[in-house]
């Protein structure tokens, strides 16, 4: 339970890091994004990526 909230804590770092970011290369998101759907459930990425403030979500990170 406890690795599974840390790979969901890094995804929403790496993810908001994307977001936040104005120095990126399009060949890095695709990267980084396809590494983490590769390490999540299917649909719980799609949960985070749907989440109106990743910022928000990465600082309550309850689950």
């Amino acid at each position: 339970m406890l690795r599974r909230k840390q790979t969901r804590t890094t995804v929403l770092s790496r993810i908001h890091d994307l977001v936040t970011s104005h120095d990126f290369t399009p060949s890095s998101v695709a990267l980084i994004i396809n590494s983490c759907a590769a390490i999540l459930p299917p649909v719980e990425f799609s949960n985070l990526l749907q989440s109106r403030n990743i910022g928000h979500v990465l600082g309550n990170d309850t689950q």
